[in-house]
């Protein structure tokens, strides 16, 4: 069995890809742009106050995105969010979400100066409604990059957000997780954990016996940010969840295909791509 030839490709816009040192494996990448489970998303204290743009902005262009399973309309959508953001226009932000969406993720939080690498997360064996996409923000020119994924939902006709996930340090929200999700999250969380311990024995424990990967470099960075995209429903044996991070002293998010299979009844990483 070929566990790798699972893996859903995502077509991504035109970007520029640095080889990852974060990871014991080494073979992450960060991501920059073509010039962070429910309840997830880190909250911030209102903005007191927006500087509305002279001209409506385009923060994602749709050339970028052609051929992948992003639809142009949530594009579309995503752009006119930021602009509304940075507008303070409150009415309009909370608009374009779905008349279920949460309260609080209706309400401008933080603003959107650039906004960089965004894919779609929906496997083909998801039969749900909800179309997850996901990329990095920046929310003001000084500050780095955040995870942040976009729940989109169809509703009359139209595409809506029906919720906002956003990182929120290095902690993943295992509530929104169950039975054998469940076990890969905390597998997620725990090589983090031991990355930034700097525990190479617990690190290897997580990995498949013999594993190269499962081995931590001494110079591996902490990892400052840490957010799950999207875990595929686990078959039998194998799975495979989409995962963003950001590395101390790093403004950029990276992104990761965690590989996991199952032995004699227990979840093990397999590799990291």
């Amino acid at each position: 069995m070929n566990i790798k030839r699972r893996i859903h490709q995502f077509t991504m816009p035109v970007i520029v890809l640095v080889a990852f040192g974060g990871a014991a494996s080494g073979c992450g990448i960060p991501a920059s742009a073509p010039t962070p489970n429910s309840g997830k998303q880190a909250v911030k204290p209102a903005i007191a106050a927006f500087e509305a743009p002279a001209e409506e902005q385009i923060y994602l262009k749709k050339e970028h995105y052609e051929g992948s399973i992003i639809k142009p309309q949530q594009i579309d959508l995503l752009n006119r969010l930021f602009n509304a953001q940075n507008a303070g226009d409150a009415q309009t932000y909370a608009s374009l979400f779905t008349q279920e969406a949460p309260e609080k993720d209706k309400r401008i939080i933080f603003r959107v100066d650039k906004a960089e690498r965004f894919d779609g997360f929906k496997s083909d064996s998801d039969q749900t409604e909800i179309d997850p996409v996901g990329g990095a923000i920046r929310e003001n020119a000084a500050d780095g990059y955040h995870s942040i994924l976009y729940n989109f939902k169809q509703e009359a006709g139209e595409w809506r957000i029906a919720g906002i996930e956003r990182a929120n340090g290095t902690r993943i929200d295992e509530s929104g997780y169950e039975e054998d999700e469940l076990e890969l999250a905390k597998l997620i969380q725990a090589k983090a954990d031991a990355q930034n311990a700097g525990d190479a024995e617990a690190y290897r424990s997580l990995f498949i016996p013999g594993s190269i990967m499962g081995e931590l470099h001494e110079d591996a960075p902490r990892i400052e940010e840490l957010q799950i995209m999207k875990i595929d429903p686990p078959s039998t044996d194998t799975s495979i969840a989409q995962v963003a991070y950001r590395v101390e002293g790093d403004k950029q998010v990276r992104s990761n295909a965690f590989i996991f299979v199952r032995r004699e009844g227990k979840w093990l990483l397999y590799d990291i791509d």
